[in-house]
């Protein structure tokens, strides 16, 4: 399979990859910097960082590179990061208010995985997708089109379905996107998703079909909340995660 990686030449006065103006750019960062914030604040000034091909660590990198102008990175915080950061803190502890904006959270989605695939930093590396993964991306991050026209959105909590860990050890993680293919019912599907503070956020393409859709997917327009959970062993690289959270688990931390 012939893979895309159109990382960026990370330079302070660059073009920005949104407007594609020549001039000074910010530290942008595919998983928002907040949701390190908030984990290194209970972390000691670290997060355990899960990479597909570093495997795990406990790092204070954040993952930045310079992709965005001030006024595009601007965009992305508050279209749809700073939505995505506060349902995810509600998520973790337990009180998701309605109603939950499955507009903004796709975006959300769509918006990390396009700039984790410009990104320079090592954390995203192990991202690797097609030219049309890159197209839908895209088209879907910079609303050239309506997110729920190429994907489906699963957002979940993760568990131990083993009854081991508790959801707050699990919450301390974050996997940098990650691109599989998976197969539900007949049909094959291409999968992205990551985690930030224990959600698993992904993107499904082709759409699934709609007779087999169900609560555990978004819909376009849709304002409930997302009441879905996920194993922690139900994706090849989870275990990296489970290890982690396992560690944690010994230690009491």
């Amino acid at each position: 399979m012939d893979w895309v990686q159109r990382r960026v030449d990370s330079k302070k006065h660059s073009k920005c990859e949104r407007c594609g103006q020549y001039t000074l750019l910010r530290k942008s960062h595919a998983i928002p910097d907040a949701f390190f914030r908030e984990l290194k604040r209970v972390g000691k000034g670290k997060v355990t960082k899960i990479h597909q091909d570093f495997g795990v660590r406990p790092s204070s990198e954040s993952g930045w590179s310079y992709i965005l102008c001030e006024e595009c990175e601007a965009y992305f915080n508050q279209t749809c990061d700073e939505y995505a950061v506060h349902y995810s803190r509600e998520a973790v502890s337990g009180k998701t208010r309605e109603p939950v904006d499955h507009n903004t959270i796709a975006l959300f989605v769509c918006s990390v995985l396009w700039r984790a695939q410009l990104s320079s930093a090592s954390m995203y590396a192990g991202y690797k997708i097609t030219q049309a993964d890159l197209e839908k991306i895209s088209d879907s991050a910079l609303q050239r089109c309506e997110p729920f026209t190429e994907f489906s959105f699963e957002v979940s909590q993760l568990y131990d379905e083993k009854g081991g860990i508790r959801a707050g050890q699990i919450a301390k993680t974050i996997a940098a996107p990650y691109r599989s293919e998976i197969k539900i019912g007949s049909s094959h599907h291409t999968i992205h998703y990551f985690v930030a503070m224990g959600i698993f956020f992904a993107a499904l393409t082709p759409k699934v079909p709609s007779l087999v859709q169900d609560h555990r997917y978004l819909v376009g327009g849709g304002r409930s909340a997302p009441n879905v959970r996920r194993r922690l062993s139900s994706l090849d690289n989870f275990r990296k995660i489970e290890s982690v959270a396992r560690r944690e688990a010994k230690t009491g931390r």
